[in-house]
């Protein structure tokens, strides 16, 4: 966004925060907020006529050594790119261009040692899904850019009983981790308060194997599809996903394989 936009949008979220903790003032927190932040506003992005971080090609452009000195010269522990389909001109169906895009903000990361953390659009599939749906097919697009990312969380609004704004937040990808469950907040701006949900959650395919392996540490693959009942394909491909993830771990004991959660 251009300088005005964001100046408007800034002093917006310092109300906020000053709504939030009535002790401080907005003169208290900018000399706390000044020297930890950094925004990038469209006229200096364009000033150097680059406007991608990778061509059509999905070749690095000079935009990429421009962020890296950038950022090491602020020394930024996280980066937020916004939006994803901002900084590459590319086909977002295309899933080796997906790649190319993650490998080149891996390429930030490696050489600043910031957490790069860029947002991007869900997918309409996503919309009202079970949690077994929120994984791969989660963002718009090539599903390689998730799969190429290390950690993946999904927002999704939606309209609860009496009427409030509800936000589910969604852990869509974790890398050699159990995926977090998700929850609910309700957003009376600038307040969030989490939704205490009495009722059993419907867990997806995938859950389900991480809680019957979980339930039952040491289970081998026959429990498990006796266990959950269901397509022997799908919950196949779930214990799958699971391993590849680094949810769950196999131990070879004789001939048999047993399951276990990482926890």
């Amino acid at each position: 966004d251009v300088l005005d936009d964001l100046h408007h949008r800034g002093y917006a979220i310092l109300n906020s925060l000053v709504e939030n903790d009535l002790s401080k003032s907005i003169e208290d927190l900018r000399p706390e907020i000044a020297p930890n932040f950094r925004l990038i506003p469209r006229e200096q992005w364009v000033a150097d006529r680059e406007l991608f971080l990778i061509n059509s090609e999905g070749l690095p452009t000079k935009k990429l050594e421009s962020i890296i000195g950038f950022t090491n010269t602020f020394g930024a522990d996280l980066i937020i790119v916004e939006t994803a389909s901002r900084i590459a001109p590319i086909d977002e169906n295309d899933n080796s261009m997906g790649a190319r895009l993650v490998g080149c903000l891996e390429e930030i990361r490696d050489k600043t040692g910031a957490t790069v953390l860029v947002i991007d659009h869900s997918s309409k599939s996503t919309r009202g899904a079970k949690s077994d749906l929120l994984g791969q097919n989660s963002l718009r697009g090539a599903s390689s850019k998730l799969d190429n990312a290390r950690w993946g969380l999904l927002f999704e609004t939606q309209k609860s009983e009496g009427g409030k704004d509800i936000l589910q937040i969604s852990n869509s990808k974790s890398f050699r981790c159990r995926r977090a469950d998700p929850f609910k907040v309700t957003v009376e701006y600038p307040r969030f308060s989490l939704v205490k949900e009495d009722e059993k959650k419907d867990l997806g395919v995938f859950d389900r194997v991480i809680e019957f392996i979980r339930e039952n540490p040491g289970c081998r693959s026959c429990e498990i599809e006796e266990g959950i009942k269901g397509k022997t394909t799908v919950l196949r491909q779930a214990v799958k996903d699971a391993q590849e993830e680094g949810a769950v771990k196999v131990i070879k004991e004789g001939t048999s394989k047993r399951f276990y959660v990482v926890e």
